[in-house]
C-alpha cells in the first residue's frame, strides 16, 4: 500500500529540532500512529538520507519498554518520515514543571531511563539529545508510571541552526543545558557522553533547575567546560548523599570518571539503595557548598591573579565561539569584621529605637500608654480561636489552571471552543482523570455533553 494511501494525517501534535510530528491513523492496520516528518538540510545527498534510514532500521529493531516503537519508515517527495507509536501522557519536563520528583518516583524515573539506554547501547545506537522533553511518562492501567524515551539515535539528523536561530527559541538552545562537554569540542562521542546528559537531566528533575546554566549560549557552554554547578545536596539535604554524589559522579567533566556504561550505572545505583556502595563527592563541586557541609582547612593564600584559559568550542552547525574559563578560588578562612563596625552598630540600634519612641507624636496613644492595665479577671478563661483554613476552590481541589479561560486553551484539543468529556479529564494520572470525570456534571450545567467558556466561568465563581 502507497505510504499517501496508509496513513492518514489528522492533526499536528508539535514541532521540535527534529521535525514536525502530527497524529496520523494508519488505515492497513486501523490503528492510531505519530507521524514525524524529519528535517534535513536541503544539500543531504543521498546517501546522507539512506543513512538516516539504516538508522532508522536499526532503531525499529530496538525491543524496549522503555523506547518509543517505531513501526515504519518511509520517504516522498517532501523527505523522510517515520511512524511511531502514539503515546497519550505527558513529557518529564511537564511533570518537573509542578514540582520536583520525590525520592521514590525519581528512582524509578533513573531506573527506566537507563533501562532503556542500555539496550540501545547494546545495539551501538547513541541518543546524543537526551533531554526532559525527549522523556515521555504514561501511566498504566494499574496507575504504575511507564517512561518510554523518544528521539533515540536522531538527533546527529537534524536541522544544524545557526547562532540567531538557537537565541530565537530553537530546540538546540533548550539542548544545550545537557549536553556533554565533548559536544562542543567536537570529541568522539560514546555512552559516558549520554550517560552525563541524563545525570544532568537527572539533577534538574530533583531540583527543577539546570545545573549547568548561563545567561548566553556561551555561558552556558563554559559552565559545563568548567564543570561548574551547585552541589545537588544543597538543593535536596532530604536525598541520601550517596544518591546525590552518584547523579554528580555522572555529571563530571572528564568522561573517565563518569560510569563506563550504563550497565555500570545500573549496578551503582542499586548499590547505593542497598548501601553497598557509597560514592565520594566529586572533586571541584564541594568548595561551592553551604558552609556546614565544607571541612576546616588552612586558609588559602593567592599569590597571584589566577590564569584564564580562552578555547575556542562550537555547536553543531555553529561559527566558533570562544570561551573564557577561570578557576575559582576561595579561601577556606572566614574574614573578621573590623573592630570598629561593633560599636557603630549598637549606636545605631539604640538611636532607633529612642526615635521610634519620642517620635511617635500621638499624645491620645501616649496617654493610653501610661495608664495602668486594668485588673484581669481570672474567673474566665479566655481562648482566642484558631483561624480557619482557607477554604480551597473547586479548581483548586481538581487540579484544573487557575482560570476557565487558560483551562479551556490548555485542553481545547479539536479547537472547537468547547470542551468534550474526554478533554476536560484528559490527565496522565489516573486517580486525577476520575475526579475529573465525576466532576463533569457539575460543570455541564445545561447537560448537553459539552463545556462551553460560560459554563466554565459560572462555576469557577461559584465555587
Amino acid at each position: 500500500m502507497d505510504p499517501q494511501e496508509r496513513y492518514e494525517i489528522k492533526r499536528k501534535l508539535g514541532q521540535g529540532g527534529l521535525g514536525a510530528v502530527f497524529e496520523g491513523y494508519d488505515h492497513q492496520l486501523q490503528r492510531k500512529v505519530a507521524i514525524k516528518r524529519l528535517l534535513t538540510e536541503g544539500d543531504n545527498t543521498q546517501e546522507e538520507v539512506d543513512d538516516l534510514m539504516r538508522e532508522c532500521h536499526s532503531l525499529s529493531a530496538l525491543n524496549s519498554p522503555n523506547i518509543v516503537s517505531l513501526f515504519d519508515i518511509g520517504q516522498d517527495e517532501d523527505g523522510p518520515f517515520v511512524v511511531m507509536e502514539l503515546l497519550d501522557g505527558e513529557t518529564l519536563e511537564e511533570l518537573i514543571s509542578r514540582a520536583p520528583l520525590i525520592e521514590s518516583d525519581f528512582i524509578s524515573v533513573a531506573e527506566q531511563c537507563l533501562e532503556g539506554l542500555l539496550a540501545a547501547h547494546d545495539a551501538h545506537l547513541l541518543h546524543r539529545d537526551l533531554k526532559p522533553c525527549n522523556i515521555m511518562i504514561t501511566w498504566l492501567p494499574s496507575g504504575r508510571m511507564q517512561l518510554k524515551l523518544l528521539d533515540f539515535g536522531l538527533a546527529k539528523f537534524a536541522l544544524e541552526p545557526s547562532i540567531q536561530t538557537i537565541a530565537h527559541g530553537n530546540s538546540l538552545f533548550g539542548s544545550i543545558y545537557f549536553m556533554a562537554p565533548e559536544q562542543f569540542e567536537q570529541h568522539p562521542l560514546d555512552a559516558r557522553t549520554d550517560l552525563y546528559s541524563m545525570g544532568a537531566v537527572f539533577y534538574y528533575s530533583l531540583t527543577g533547575e539546570y545545573p549547568f546554566n548561563g545567561e548566553s549560549v556561551a555561558q552556558v557552554m563554559a559552565s559545563h567546560l568548567q564543570g561548574h554547578y551547585k552541589d545537588l545536596r544543597e538543593y535536596r539535604p532530604d536525598l541520601p548523599e550517596g544518591l546525590c554524589n552518584w547523579i554528580m559522579e555522572m555529571m563530571s567533566r572528564d568522561p573517565e570518571k563518569r560510569p563506563a556504561s550504563c550497565e555500570e550505572a545500573l549496578s551503582q545505583l542499586l548499590g547505593v539503595r542497598q548501601g553497598t556502595f557509597t560514592p565520594a563527592a566529586p572533586e571541584g563541586v564541594e568548595m561551592i557548598t553551604h558552609p556546614v557541609r565544607q571541612k576546616a582547612a588552612p586558609a588559602v593564600q593567592v599569590d597571584e591573579a589566577p590564569r584564564t584559559v580562552t578555547m575556542q568550542v562550537q555547536l553543531p552547525g555553529t561559527a566558533p565561539v570562544h570561551v573564557t574559563t577561570q578557576p575559582v578560588l576561595m579561601s577556606s578562612q572566614p574574614r573578621k569584621a573590623p573592630k570598629w563596625l561593633w560599636p557603630v552598630l549598637g549606636g545605631g540600634i539604640a538611636l532607633l529605637t529612642a526615635s521610634i519612641f519620642f517620635l511617635s507624636g500621638d499624645e491620645e496613644v501616649g496617654a493610653v500608654a501610661k495608664q495602668p492595665a486594668p485588673p484581669r479577671d481570672t474567673s474566665v478563661t479566655e481562648i482566642t480561636p484558631a483561624p480557619a483554613p482557607e477554604e480551597k476552590s473547586l479548581a483548586e481541589k481538581l487540579r484544573l489552571p487557575t482560570t476557565p479561560e487558560a483551562l479551556l486553551i490548555q485542553r481545547d484539543k479539536n479547537l472547537d471552543h468547547m470542551l468534550s468529556p474526554g478533554e476536560f479529564s484528559n490527565e496522565s494520572s489516573p486517580a486525577i482523570r476520575t475526579r475529573l470525570e465525576k466532576a463533569f456534571a457539575t460543570f455541564d450545567l445545561d447537560q448537553n455533553g459539552r463545556l462551553i467558556l460560560g459554563e466554565l466561568a459560572e462555576v469557577y465563581r461559584k465555587f
